[in-house]
C-alpha cells in the first residue's frame, strides 16, 4: 500500500508540473496544434491538461508496472504477446471504423441528433464486430475470459459459435 501511495503523489506532481510547462509552451501558431489541428481554436491552452494527464497516466503505468515485475514473477512474454495481438487488432480496426464513421455522411443527416447517433452506432458496433472476428483469427486467449464473463451472466445457452473447448477457440 505505501508503493501505490508514492507513485500516486509523484502522478500528481508530474501531472501539475506537466500542465504549467504545457501552458507555457502550447499556443495555436506551434507544431502541436497544426498536427491535431486546432490551430484555429481562440485558446488552445485548454489542451494542457488532457495532455499532461495522459502523459503521467503513462508514466504512472509504467513506474508500477515495472516495479511489480520486480516485485512478483510475471509472463513478460504472455503479455507482449498479448498486447501484440490486442494492438494488431485495433489497428486494423481504425481505419474501418473512421471510414465507416466519414462515409455514413453521405446516407445519414448528421443534423440531427439521431443521425449522429446511428452513424456513431453504427461504426462502433461495425469496429466492435471486426475486433472481435480479428481476435478470434489470432487466438487470443482474452476472449476466452470475455467469453465466460458474457456466459455467466446470461439466462440462456450461447451459440456453439461463442462456446470454447477447454478454454481455447
Amino acid at each position: 500500500t505505501k508503493t501505490p501511495t508514492v507513485l500516486t503523489v509523484i502522478f500528481v506532481i508530474t501531472t501539475i508540473a506537466l500542465s504549467i510547462i504545457f501552458i507555457r509552451i502550447i499556443h495555436s501558431e506551434g507544431f502541436l496544434a497544426k498536427i491535431l489541428r486546432i490551430d484555429d481554436l481562440a485558446d488552445i491552452k485548454v489542451i494542457s491538461l488532457p495532455l499532461a494527464f495522459s502523459l503521467a497516466s503513462l508514466l504512472q503505468f509504467g513506474l508500477m508496472f515495472g516495479l511489480l515485475v520486480r516485485k512478483i514473477s510475471l509472463p513478460l512474454i504472455d503479455i507482449v504477446r498479448s498486447v501484440g495481438k490486442v494492438m494488431l487488432s485495433t489497428l486494423v480496426v481504425l481505419p474501418v471504423t473512421y471510414i465507416t464513421l466519414y462515409g455514413a455522411v453521405n446516407f445519414l443527416n448528421t443534423e440531427t441528433f439521431m443521425g449522429i447517433f446511428t452513424q456513431g452506432l453504427v461504426a462502433g458496433l461495425l469496429g466492435l464486430s471486426i475486433y472481435f472476428f480479428v481476435m478470434i483469427l489470432l487466438r487470443s486467449p482474452e476472449l476466452v475470459l470475455i467469453q465466460a464473463a458474457i456466459a455467466a451472466r446470461v439466462p440462456f445457452k450461447l451459440p456453439k459459435i461463442f462456446q470454447s473447448e477447454n478454454g481455447k477457440f
